[in-house]
């Protein structure tokens, strides 16, 4: 175990530098073939180092890339410097290893100044350890910057990648495996995986439906890829493997541009085995190449059991838009199959296949790889032309072949005039060039292939595939008779002796003497002739007919003819023809129709038009003519007359009935209805339109019926002469029957179908028309049945036979046969809807002749969720799958009585039409009384006529308690369909909310006049501290109570509605009021240049702007205009005080007597005073300040700065008190001189706990309970004041603030199924009612002090006047002032 965990450690730890760039200061092109896209330059200097990118570089919209092609390894690690320049504004840089994000960070303002501009560089050094396995990695280096590199841009340098190799031998690894995990895989396919796009190449893949080239996309060269391959395309390879029981299949599928939630797949052996969904975003931060998408290049590892001889793989996909919208390619393809180990550690297979030996597994081992030996594939196999062996032994041969004398042998039978497999040929089909099954040597042949000669040998010719003697070329030259240099015979020589000419009978010497039969000799060229006209063939003659016949049959002089307009005679058939002919039965004819008169032609009018003068180029006349000469009419048919001019024309009158004219009858007369008028045969009365006798319409209200027009009853017109009424139908009774009036039976007064009596039973009258009563059981006449009930499906319905719906024949209402697509329930008397049929009834949503669920349409006909259906006319579905949008809606917040959620979608969606939608939304709190809340809707983001991220906000406020959790059901009652058209997947939701925080409305008119009582004590408060102020007593423990009130507020829980009534009467304690009423905000604002910052939790409630901090120099400024305006007041001539009388001059004299000792204490201690006065106040802006900036801009980080040095003075105060050299005469001296200190440090820790843990209440309310629990003993224990009054005032504060912070845990949110509202209001009121006492006790301890105080100055006024001398000497300035203006106004 330790041996392998050595092993382990050494193979995952050992790394190797693979690639380095960009290392020196010298380089000035993009090295190692990076790929750059929207650069401005390749290089930048940053003071001494040159960067790659770098200012003015690499900015908006730049990457940098590389396709690196790795060893095996396992992991692989990255190095680099990184240089943000310049103004990044948040902004992000990317680092990708193939589809893994291996480094995202975010940068701003600041850092040092190198280059570019002054907003500052950071220098950061990136490391990245990432695990890959696999042949090639891609790296994509690039930015979220929104400005161009003259603004804001970044460099790298040091560029180091890193491998972790594999143990050796090994072909794929991971990180944990050891040299034995990893030695069985063998990788027997690599195709697709050049880096270099001008050796890449298909490698053995097709492509189908797609265009056949390879591609790049930046540094990544594929096959397919962008207009390339998309939709409907294949890529396919078979690749033929080694024995094997398990594969690895590794391979790159790069997404191109816009796949909105399409698929991916990868077919083995037609079955899907991988299959990746890829959404498009347009982020524009992997936008490789193509459209402004993003792009993704895929890495997929797959291993499965796989044992098949050979392996097919088939890429495709379901996209369904053009090329230029998405498209797809494949690179990085390695398959690796699992082979066993050999007896040796250091063999990577032990069994290896025609090595000789037979190892393991194997039948055999020839050695060799040929088949039909016995053994192929180290597996038995039968010799060839065996049909039947064991163990490679072969017992019987095949047909076509004998079993050899030698064992095991099978001799195939050449003879058998068969070709079997093995054979060439066969001996006896091709005796002349083959023997025993194999091709031989053509005789006298030099080269050959497959019995047929390509060259002869010497003296001899080829000539018809066989080689001739060529007799020129031989050596005996006295065997030469003659020379003709060729072959042919019948040509006076032939094999270089003389030969019989053609025709010749005897030669001599070459000369014809004597011709054969049917040949004649000619005297003037010594040859034979043939003759012609012996009906005899012979030689050149094509034909021979006797000479006077020979234009019958196309022979001219025994040579074939045709006819003149022939211009392509061949052996006396004519195959085309001269200008104006056509070629008809291999005879030439003139074409009818072109305009020309030709040959046998009388005219041309170019038209097949019967009678007019010209018809098939012959002369023509009219139809009526019986005898035409030339043209010319000569006599006319029956009926018509021949007039002057040669015409026919007929006569109505003339009692001829003219053939083939518009006569029908001619009785020689003008008389009408005597059967013939106008020689026009007359039809019956009423009739419109006649026709020979036959009429074929009446006039209105008139039915043509058997060739007359008849007034027909029931047809709803009503003829005058035969009709008083037509009511359309033969119900008797009912007013009118057949036409004429009736009214009900035994009706003594009828006055046109209507009925003066009284209604029989079964009937009620109405303004004295008597209607049937349907559903008393009595049928009558107007009525077919009456069940008493209006059950539809029982066949009758309000007293009339019904028939069910989709009922094709339906018999007093109940249905025989239904509509096609539905089945007939005779019990039910229904027709239900047949699902799975391919017709779409009224019932059904879809039919895609199946009833197979997840296909798009359910087995019941319905259509399944996130796919979108199209019903074919006629025909079955079709449905394809899409993602629905969900409709959701959230709670997002609660503001005491008001609650609000957030109504939104997960896509994209839009409104088919031009509606208001959100009028169509619904809300229902679920078993809330509809009076007892109010519900407003906010328009966030409109739904649109185009497809738009929608938003609505609502605001729900509850006006009564509940016992449990109110749930607002949200109903949309309009749909809505995403870009595809798909539906909402929902278009009800439901959220819980939380319970309602309400009280009644005579509790919150309670709290309402406790929160004005607290605010009138309050300032009844306050202007008692100015009146003890004025009488020289301090009144810092007033603010102190004051204040620490109204930082209770901020505690983040959530107060009942009654406690936060009360809380509001703080807010005149702060400064806010007086900041907002002169607009201190937005002059900060604006002279600091600053934005509004944001708090958090209920700071952010309360609108707490963290840059209040530099309200704390306006308080700085106001103690210092206060000393200012002491002085003054100190300085000012005591004889203006005298014009008031002598009482007020004294009264003013000792004012000015207190302020002068305020001046002195002030100009000791004042300062230190002043901050612990203010402490509460400067110290929750500083923490609140440092908790919600940044150092993004000068301002935003002196702000901090500002913060920290108030924190800093508060250490410093507290380090003055404790290390300052003073001697105490007692130790409650002691603790009275620490006090402040106590004051100061309990404050820190008060308001830092207050702010720094606001995300978290419940550390924030242990922490300040402990905080006040420390305080309370502390006073307890020291008794640190002087004055029992403050002591007390003291201890009642510190106790009430304990009590509150100890129990705010009951406000919690886990505390609220436990401790429900009711008794969270309980415990408002007792909070507010502590609080109060507080305040009225502060307010009466006060009072007694000022009581006091002036009861001592009344006693004094009443004292003689030697003591009145004796308190003048305490301060002889003022006094001594007060001798001389009493002096002088005397």
């Amino acid at each position: 175990m330790l041996h392998r965990l050595f092993i382990l450690a050494i193979s995952t730890y050992s790394q190797i530098l693979y690639s380095e760039s960009f290392t020196s200061n010298s380089f000035t092109t993009s090295e190692e073939e990076w790929v750059l896209s929207g650069e401005n330059l390749i290089y930048s200097d940053c003071g001494s180092v040159r960067l790659f990118g770098g200012n003015n570089a690499f900015g908006h919209r730049t990457s940098a890339t590389k396709l690196f092609q790795l060893p095996p390894h396992h992991t692989v690690s990255i190095t680099l410097e990184f240089w943000k320049i310049d103004t990044w504004d948040d902004e992000k840089f990317f680092i990708y290893l193939d589809q893994i994000l291996g480094f995202q960070d975010i940068y701003g303002h600041g850092g040092t100044d190198i280059c570019g501009k002054s907003s500052g560089e950071f220098v950061v050094q990136i490391n990245i350890m990432q695990p890959h396995n696999f042949q090639s990695l891609f790296i994509l280096m690039t930015s979220n910057l929104d400005q161009q590199p003259n603004d804001e841009s970044w460099g790298i340098r040091n560029f180091k990648l890193y491998i972790y190799p594999c143990p050796s031998g090994c072909q794929i690894c991971v990180s944990t495996d050891l040299r034995e995990d990893c030695i069985i895989w063998n990788n027997i396919e690599k195709s697709l995986l050049s880096v270099d796009f001008n050796s890449f190449n298909f490698d053995g893949w097709t492509i189908d439906q797609g265009y056949k080239f390879t591609s790049y996309c930046l540094s990544i060269p594929m096959i397919g890829g962008y207009l390339l391959t998309g939709e409907n395309s294949y890529m396919f390879k078979t690749i033929n493997l080694s024995a094997h029981s398990q594969i690895i299949i590794q391979f790159r599928f790069i997404f191109l541009d816009s796949w909105n939630a399409k698929h991916a797949y990868l077919y083995i052996d037609n079955n899907v085995i991988w299959t990746e969904t890829y959404d498009f975003n347009n982020r524009q931060i992997q936008d490789l190449c193509g459209w402004i998408y993003d792009d993704k290049p895929f890495n997929v590892q797959i291993t499965m059991p796989h044992t098949g001889s050979s392996i097919t793989l088939n890429f495709t996909t379901n996209l369904n838009q053009g090329l230029q919208n998405e498209s797809f390619g494949i690179r990085d393809i390695q398959i690796f199959i699992a082979c066993l180990f050999g007896s040796s550690f250091n063999q990577a297979c032990g069994t290896i296949c025609g090595n000789g030996v037979i190892e393991q597994y194997e039948e055999c081992d020839d050695g060799n790889i040929y088949s039909f030996d016995g053994c192929f594939n180290c597996q038995y196999s039968c010799i060839e032309g065996c049909s039947n062996c064991i163990d490679g032994i072969c017992f019987e041969c095949s047909i076509g072949w004998s079993f050899g004398p030698n064992f095991n042998t099978c001799t195939p039978i050449a003879n058998d005039e068969k070709y079997s497999i093995w054979e060439e040929c066969d001996d006896l089909l091709n005796f002349e060039i083959c023997k025993n099954g194999k091709f031989i040597t053509p005789s006298n042949c030099l080269s050959y292939q497959f019995g047929i000669c390509f060259k002869c040998q010497v003296n001899y010719e080829l000539i018809n595939n066989k080689c001739e003697a060529v007799c020129q070329n031989q050596a005996i030259v006295n065997d030469i008779e003659c020379l003709d240099n060729n072959l042919y015979a019948l040509d006076r020589c032939h094999q270089c002796a003389y030969d019989l000419d053609e025709g010749c009978r005897i030669q001599q010497n070459g000369v014809c003497i004597q011709c054969l039969d049917g040949w004649k000799f000619d005297m003037v060229t010594d040859i034979c002739t043939p003759i012609c006209g012996n009906h005899i063939i012979e030689g050149p003659e094509e034909c021979d007919i006797n000479i006077n016949t020979k234009s019958q049959f196309g022979c001219q002089q025994c040579y074939f003819d045709c006819q003149y307009e022939c211009t392509d005679c061949q052996f006396g058939i004519c195959h085309d023809c001269i200008s104006g002919w056509k070629l008809k039965n291999q005879q030439c004819e003139s074409i009818c129709g072109d305009n020309q008169i030709q040959f046998i032609d009388e005219c041309d009018d170019m038209n097949k038009i019967r009678f007019d003068g010209c018809y098939n180029c012959r002369n023509d006349c009219q139809r009526e003519c019986s005898y035409c000469f030339k043209g010319v009419c000569l006599d006319c048919i029956y009926g018509w007359h021949l007039t002057a001019y040669f015409t026919c024309e007929f006569e109505c009158g003339d009692s001829q009935i003219a053939l083939i004219s518009q006569e029908e009858c001619d009785d020689s007369n003008d008389m009408q209805l005597d059967g013939c008028f106008g020689c026009k045969i007359e039809c019956c009365r009423y009739c419109t339109q006649c026709i020979y006798g036959i009429c074929y319409d009446c006039e209105y209200t008139f039915t043509l019926i058997n060739q007359e027009c008849n007034s027909v009853c029931g047809d709803g017109l009503v003829s005058a002469e035969y009709e008083q009424c037509d009511d359309m139908n033969r119900i008797p009774y009912d007013g009118c029957y057949n036409c004429n009036y009736q009214c009900r039976q035994f009706c003594k007064l009828c006055i046109q179908g209507v009925c003066y009596d009284q209604c029989e039973q079964g009937y009620y009258q109405v303004d004295n028309v008597c209607y049937p009563i349907c559903g008393d059981g009595i049928i009558v006449e107007e009525e077919d049945c009456d069940d008493q009930n209006v059950d539809k499906s029982d066949g009758c319905f309000n007293c009339f036979f019904y028939c069910p719906d989709h009922c094709n024949v339906c018999a007093q209402g109940k249905c025989k046969v239904c509509e096609q697509g539905y089945e007939l329930n005779k019990g039910l008397n229904e027709c239900f809807t047949l699902c799975g049929n391919g017709l779409v009834s009224i019932e059904e949503e879809c039919d895609d002749m199946n009833q197979q669920n997840g296909d798009g349409c359910s087995s019941l006909c319905t259509i399944e969720t996130n796919y979108v259906c199209k019903n074919f006319l006629y025909s079955f579905t079709e449905c394809i799958y899409i993602r629905y949008p969900k409709f959701e809606a959230s709670l997002i917040r609660q503001d005491y009585s008001i609650q609000y959620v957030s109504l939104h979608f997960d896509q994209q969606v839009k409104i088919l039409g031009n509606k208001n939608f959100s009028g169509q939304i619904q809300f229902n709190l679920v078993g809330v009384d509809f009076e007892l809340y109010n519900i407003t809707l906010m328009i966030v983001q409109e739904v649109q006529q185009y497809c738009t991220f929608v938003e609505y906000m609502v605001a729900i406020q509850i006006n009564t308690t509940l016992l449990s959790h109110p749930i607002l059901e949200v109903i949309l009652k309009e749909q809505l369909y995403n870009e595809n058209e798909a539906p909402l997947i929902n278009q009800i939701d439901k959220v819980k909310l939380n319970l309602p925080k309400y009280i009644v409305d005579k509790k919150k008119q309670s709290a309402q006049v406790l929160k004005n009582v607290g605010t009138n004590i309050m300032k009844s408060i306050g202007g008692m501290g100015i009146l003890m102020l004025l009488i020289g007593h301090s009144f810092g423990g007033i603010i102190e109570i004051l204040q620490q009130q109204s930082y209770l507020k901020f505690i983040n829980v959530v107060f009942p509605l009654n406690l936060f009534i009360y809380f509001e009467s703080s807010n005149i304690i702060t400064v806010q009021p007086l900041l907002d009423f002169f607009h201190f905000n937005s002059v900060v604002l604006n002279i600091m240049n600053t934005e509004f910052v944001e708090s958090k939790e209920k700071f952010l409630f309360y609108e707490i702007d963290a840059t209040q901090i530099f309200l704390s120099l306006g308080v700085i400024f106001m103690y210092i205009g206060c000393i200012f305006l002491i002085q003054k007041f100190i300085s000012m001539q005591n004889l203006h005080y005298f014009y008031f009388g002598i009482t007020v001059a004294s009264y003013f004299v000792k004012v000015q007597n207190a302020c002068f000792m305020i001046k002195r204490k002030c100009e000791k201690v004042g300062l230190i005073q002043f901050y612990i006065t203010n402490c509460w106040d400067l110290l929750f802006m500083s923490f609140l300040q440092i908790s919600s900036q940044s150092f993004t801009t000068i301002k935003s980080a002196g702000s901090i700065i500002l913060g920290y040095l108030i924190i800093y003075a508060c250490a410093i105060i507290i380090s003055n008190y404790f290390f300052k050299d003073t001697k105490y005469t007692s130790l409650s001296r002691y603790n009275l001189k620490k006090l402040d200190l106590f004051l100061i440090f309990k404050k820190f820790l008060f308001v830092g706990i207050l702010v720094l843990f606001q995300r978290n209440q419940q550390i924030q309310s242990i922490l300040l309970a402990f905080v006040s629990n420390c305080s309370l003993i502390y006073l307890i224990l020291f008794k640190s004041r002087e004055n029992k009054v403050d002591y007390f005032n003291q201890i009642i504060m510190e106790a009430s603030v304990f009590v509150f912070c100890s129990t705010i845990a009951l406000y919690w949110d886990l505390m609220q199924e436990s401790f429900d509202y009711d008794n969270q209001i309980l415990l408002g009121w007792f909070h507010i009612s502590m609080l109060l006492l507080v305040l009225v006790i502060n307010l009466g301890l006060q009072l007694y002090t000022f009581l006091m105080k002036l009861r001592k100055t009344w006693i004094k006024k009443m004292q003689k006047p030697q003591n009145q001398s004796s308190d003048q000497q305490k301060d002889p300035i003022p006094q001594y002032q007060i001798k001389q203006i009493v002096e002088f106004k005397q």
